[in-house]
């Protein structure tokens, strides 16, 4: 469980660091550019170290354009910088004393201290920064190739920019190509999710009419060769590098199909492809009727904000109202973000009026408001379903939507990225990802580090017996989790869902383990929802099905969003709040119903008890299977908590819960139930 931690932190601090992010650069920024850069081909003595042209140019913007200047410190970033160096280059140590002003640098047999007591500055950071890498530069070991110093400066530039927040970040060629492709929403490919399984190179998912899906590519094929190289031990990376490219071009291709798919125990040979690339567009936004008894309702789950995203979304829009709904539900559940253009015209085709965002930047000196277009727009009560891995452009509609009174907000609270990143292209291919300024929803109000409440707050429960979770809080990451996150003075940290309601989570599809998903690549680059940590290669990934556009299913979430539009009166968000008042009591009566049949089945009498003359006294202990309760590494310890009742009155839903710094035992949960006086229970 504690890998499977690491993994979720590792995804999601990719995920929200990396993959999308709001930004301020016009279509210039999404182009395109396929290949790598030149930086490769030059040999080592034709890269200058020291003449640190991309930390520069970093250096000046971040001077020039930062959101808060009180972050910058010359002095950390240099020491920062040089840490992050020594974690890049094997040959290189770095040993700091602050205190002292000084720093050694180590380099493989050679040493130097250096004064620091000077950085105050950008101009003297850049200056000794200059001077000790030409010192590491001309100690590398011989035959060190140019791509490998050019990322020894990605290195420092980027430990120079995690001392202002998790956001500004230098993208090397690779990542940048990767991110364009993402935002653009196309790639030229062969339209195929996959990933690394069992050690092997796996289809996770072809899609419908694209060359792969159209050639009869299955789930669970493997890979075997690509061209003339074999898959076996291939990088991930490098499988996707190869498969994708420029259309109209051709990829030759062996694949084999899993003799459980077959049947047929001798059906190993290779089967021969030769598969001609063609435009991939990744769908960004999907639509659907619902059938609920009050009448249809429509539905559109919005998964990035990319170049088209809002053009998709006016369609689906447009379809779904000629079809006469009742309402709409906007789903943004794991939304990343992405361009913050795209979010505001997504919010002006539902609000009529008033600021949709508003962006403060450079210590509030510049403000920017983007307000609503005076035009027609629908009216039908509408529910925006957002979780804690919505986040940024996301966030910007909700919020929008809430604060202007046009959207009940259902599901938990938001990732809460409250902040705006532009994008530079450098000329050697890479970027600088820069956090220029912060954005603020209507009414002046930050979500940084907090996140959007939503008005509904959906709390999924589990009631089996190894898997107890009735009343356990999410802990997921969020922004205020990661490093040198900023804050704003503007955040609200004390809002309060208007409705809480705890449901019994079942899935009619058969439900995989719930570890992370392992790392896996569309062929265009689309890793925007997975961890890449080589040790959950052998791991199983969730079932597909849900992530699969053609497999669509209403979850609990989905359903609840669904009636609450259909049967609520008026189409503003206080009308369909003050509505829906018994429609929540009802949702929560069935709800309780559904915990206690479950909690039954366990032995657990979970019904309430009236009022009584005289109260229950309770005593609780817990102890464990193991003497002086420690357990080795790798042992199984059993927690056992026992409640009497000494009381003269009944208790009735009797539960306690484990404290611990521990996150593993943190909150774990025991149920007793009903305690009439004198009764011990234990769980």
């Amino acid at each position: 469980m504690k890998r499977y931690f690491k993994v979720i932190l590792v995804g999601m601090a990719v995920l929200v660091a990396l993959a999308l992010t709001v930004s301020r650069r016009g279509p210039a920024s999404v182009m395109v550019g396929l290949g790598k850069t030149g930086a490769a081909s030059m040999d080592r003595h034709s890269y200058d170290l020291s003449a640190l042209r991309v930390f520069n140019g970093t250096l000046m913007r971040v001077n020039d354009a930062y959101v808060d200047p009180t972050r910058v410190d010359p002095k950390q970033m240099l020491l920062s910088s040089l840490d992050s160096v020594q974690k890049q280059v094997a040959e290189v140590m770095v040993e700091p004393y602050p205190e002292k002003n000084k720093v050694v640098v180590r380099v493989d047999t050679a040493s130097r201290e250096f004064d620091i007591g000077g950085v105050d500055s950008p101009w003297t950071l850049s200056t000794k920064m200059s001077e000790i890498l030409r010192f590491v530069s001309q100690n590398l070991p011989p035959g060190t190739d140019a791509e490998a110093v050019r990322n020894i400066e990605y290195a420092a530039t980027n430990g120079m920019l995690s001392t202002l927040d998790p956001h500004s970040v230098l993208l090397d060629p690779q990542m940048y190509t990767e991110m364009k492709m993402s935002t653009r929403g196309s790639f030229g490919g062969l339209g195929i999710v996959i990933g690394i399984r069992k050690g092997a190179l796996t289809v996770i998912r072809p899609m419908k009419g694209t060359p792969a899906g159209d050639a009869g590519v299955k789930k669970n094929d493997k890979i075997v060769r690509i061209e003339k190289e074999s898959t076996v031990n291939m990088a991930l990376q490098d499988a996707v590098n190869r498969l994708r490219g420029d259309p109209g071009t051709k990829v030759e291709l062996w694949t084999e199909r899993s003799i459980e798919k077959t049947g047929d125990k001798n059906d190993k040979t290779p089967r021969h492809l030769v598969l001609t690339r063609a435009e991939i567009q990744v769908k960004s936004v999907d639509s659907h009727l619902l059938k609920a008894a009050a009448g249809p309702v429509g539905y559109i789950k919005l998964t990035q904000f990319s170049q088209k995203s809002d053009e998709d979304i006016r369609r689906a829009l447009d379809d779904l109202t000629r079809k006469n709904i009742r309402g709409l539900v906007l789903d943004m559940r794991n939304d990343p973000g992405g361009l913050l253009d795209k979010a505001i015209k997504i919010a002006d085709e539902f609000v009529e009026s008033g600021t949709i965002v508003t962006t403060v930047g450079y210590a509030n000196k510049q403000r920017e408001e983007k307000r609503a277009t005076q035009r027609q727009k629908p009216h039908f009560p509408m529910a925006v379903l957002v979780n804690g891995a919505s986040a940024s452009a996301s966030e910007i509609v909700a919020g929008a939507l809430k604060n202007l009174d046009r959207a009940v907000i259902v599901g938990s609270r938001t990732f809460g990225k409250g902040s705006v990143q532009v994008l530079y292209d450098n000329e050697d291919g890479s970027a600088l990802k820069l956090t220029i300024a912060q954005y603020l929803t209507p009414g002046d109000v930050s979500i940084q580090s907090v996140g959007i409440t939503p008005d509904v707050q959906l709390e999924e429960v589990t009631a089996e017996k190894d898997r107890m979770a009735l009343f356990r809080t999410y802990k997921g990451l969020r922004e205020q989790d990661l490093d040198a996150h900023l804050t704003s003075q503007n955040a609200r940290g004390n809002d309060h869902p208007v409705e809480t309601l705890r449901y019994v989570y079942s899935d009619p599809r058969k439900k995989a383990p719930a570890g992370p998903k392992v790392s896996r690549l569309l062929d265009g680059g689309d890793s925007k929802t997975e961890a890449t940590d080589p040790d959950d290669e052998e791991e199983p990934i969730y079932d597909d099905t849900a992530d699969d556009p053609d497999n669509f299913l209403e979850d609990y979430d989905i359903q609840f969003a669904r009636d609450l539009v259909a049967t609520a009166k008026g189409w503003k968000r206080h009308e369909v709040l003050a509505s829906s008042k018994e429609f929540f009591q009802k949702k929560q009566a069935e709800e309780d119903a559904h915990v206690t049949e479950s909690l039954k089945k366990l032995g657990v009498d979970w019904s309430k008890i009236g009022t009584q003359p005289q109260p229950p006294v309770l005593f609780a202990t817990v102890s464990t299977d193991k003497p002086g309760n420690a357990a080795k590494g790798g042992e199984t310890i059993t927690f056992k908590a026992t409640v009497t009742n000494k009381g003269p009155g009944t208790a009735g839903q009797v539960r306690a819960q484990l404290k611990s710094e521990n996150w593993l035992f943190e909150e774990r949960e025991f149920v007793f139930g009903k305690l009439g006086p004198g009764e011990s229970r234990t769980w």
